[in-house]
């Protein structure tokens, strides 16, 4: 019993052993790599420095300040299914300007502008502070149902929105805001959407006068009934604030009043923002491009590929020398 004890101890000590060397030896390579590589760096210093030299000017003499990306963005309005037209008609406009399509850069008169835009893209504004009641009820039983895929909600909660972001990443010197101007008004050629639109203005004016004069008629039973109070107080009537003829909850008053101004408030955003189908309600400025990488910027990805591309070919090499050993 003793004997076979022994011989489990010294198996597992052996076992330890072998892992500890297995370990030892892994760094050790490890260690033996990063000094080859260190060798090779130094003895191709020269090199390398030549590469990301002429990578760095090559950058600068074909780009220039070409070479520094900008972006301007501005906020489009929409309702209805305008936020599903918006994205694909922008998409479409996309593929078209970097395809270099004649009938479009005719249209847009872009032809001039189009060596200088980069990117063009469209993202949904969530204003979730506005939402009513409602809204957020719908959006909560939506979230609940399983006949949609998660990916399917995301799409239907973004084509829900009324507000659209429009970047573009370009170069400058650029007029972008009225680039975005000349593409938003293509892509708001559609007499559908126009007569839509029109259509629904006139219906917000018309909601709108109805929630003022409302306001208005509020105001003015508040104020009947606060002077009536007054006058019965100054003649020594008692008065029954019970009774159902005179008695007015002016809390419910008050909150209906606060609900209406703040529709009349939410009207008067949408009288303006349907003026116009597709209507830019802030053209925005020239900032700093965000989204900025390695891809996109020349002085940085340059250097990186004449030096990868040396790399690769000195290692084509070694891979050629070796096989015509092997013959």
């Amino acid at each position: 019993m003793s004997t076979r004890n022994n011989g489990a101890n010294h198996s597992e000590e052996v076992d330890l052993y072998s892992l500890i060397n297995l370990i030892k030896r892994a760094f050790e390579k490890i260690g033996l790599i990063f000094l080859r590589f260190l060798n090779f760096l130094i003895r191709n210093i020269i090199v390398i420095a030549l590469l990301i030299i002429i990578g760095l000017a090559l950058a600068y003499f074909t780009k220039g300040e070409k070479g520094r990306l900008y972006q301007t963005e501005i906020i489009v309005a929409t309702n209805f299914d305008g936020s599903v037209y918006l994205k694909k008609s922008l998409d479409e406009a996309r593929f078209k300007l970097f395809s270099r399509n004649e009938e479009f850069l005719n249209k847009t008169a872009l032809s001039e502008d189009i060596d200088k835009i980069a990117s063009l893209k469209v993202e949904p504004i969530y204003r979730m502070n506005e939402y009513t009641n409602e809204q957020y009820n719908f959006m909560r039983y939506f979230e609940e149902t399983k006949f949609l895929d998660d990916e399917e909600k995301a799409e239907a909660f973004k084509n829900n929105t009324t507000r659209y972001k429009v970047t573009l990443v370009h170069y400058l010197p650029l007029d972008s805001s009225n680039v975005l101007e000349k593409i938003i008004g293509y892509v708001r050629d559609n007499s559908f959407y126009t007569q839509l639109y029109d259509e629904y203005h006139q219906d917000v004016e018309m909601m709108l006068h109805s929630n003022i004069y409302m306001m208005k008629q509020l105001d003015s039973l508040v104020a009947n009934y606060s002077k009536g109070m007054t006058l019965k107080k100054s003649r020594g009537q008692n008065t029954d604030y019970f009774n159902s003829e005179n008695f007015i909850d002016l809390g419910v008053v008050l909150e209906s009043r606060q609900l209406i101004q703040r529709d009349i408030k939410n009207l008067r955003e949408e009288k303006i923002a349907s003026s116009e189908f597709l209507r830019i309600i802030d053209k925005g400025g020239v900032s700093n491009y965000s989204g900025r990488n390695i891809f996109t910027n020349p002085m940085i990805l340059y250097p990186i590929l004449l030096v990868s591309g040396y790399f690769i070919l000195l290692l084509l090499f070694i891979a050629v020398n070796k096989a015509r050993k092997l013959d």
